[in-house]
């Protein structure tokens, strides 16, 4: 049986201001194994992406216990956050955050150079995941020679690009039209399934919903499987 890789119990996230507490995450409880692909969706102002945030270590909970991929993301400090998002995990986003001077190829083996120093090695991985993701000829186009769908192609190679157990990713075909949505839920499904990465997918998308083996919507805070 594959062991849980997330297991958030009792999760809650409060902003405070002096006029008021605001509980945007409210005893939040998911368990995610090792493997699966999930998707939570819901309204906007539900929660999704500050969960998200907080699996990644990018948030902390304001209450709750918290163990993804094996850390304690509650109680390990800013630099430990920092070790486990670069060893743990990929992340892809709405928007793809690509250095605008770096080449498709550059942008992609940037962050397997940085934590091995290995240019050659980072290299040859960022060719083989570009072509897995239909950029073998886009490979030294920057990102303004790229179309939007070319960009998050790039954007999920890059997250992949130190074999991550676990891809976060936030409404990744949100600025994106029907035709360039579909092939990118086709890449990050066909990737994440024949490496057996876990994902947890937060999207608006009905369809990319859907087609996760484990379904989550969020109401005002708390979550409901589906």
């Amino acid at each position: 049986m594959n062991e849980p890789v997330i297991n958030c119990m009792n999760i809650s996230r409060i902003f405070s201001s002096s006029a008021e507490n605001l509980a945007i995450l409210k005893s939040v409880n998911i368990t995610i194994l090792k493997g699966e692909s999930v998707s939570i969706s819901g309204p906007s102002g539900c929660g999704k992406s500050t969960l998200l945030s907080i699996i990644g270590g990018l948030d902390k909970p304001s209450g709750g216990t918290l163990a993804v991929g094996g850390w304690n993301l509650v109680t390990s400090s800013e630099n430990d956050l920092s070790e486990f998002r670069s060893k743990i995990l990929g992340f892809v986003f709405q928007f793809h955050y690509l250095l605008k001077d770096f080449t498709a190829l550059e942008n992609t083996m940037l962050p397997a150079y940085m934590i091995h120093g290995n240019k050659k090695e980072a290299e040859k991985k960022a060719v083989e995941l570009l072509e897995l993701v239909g950029l073998s000829n886009r490979l030294h186009h920057v990102p303004a020679k790229l179309s939007g769908g070319e960009r998050q192609r790039v954007a999920i190679a890059r997250a992949l690009i130190n074999n991550p157990a676990i891809l976060l990713a936030d409404e990744p075909t949100g600025n994106l039209d029907e035709s360039n949505a579909k092939a990118i839920e086709e890449i990050l499904f066909n990737l994440t399934n024949m490496t057996g990465t876990t994902m947890v997918v937060v999207t608006h998308d009905p369809h990319m919903a859907q087609r996760a083996m484990r379904k989550f919507k969020m109401h005002e805070g708390e979550i409901f499987e589906q």
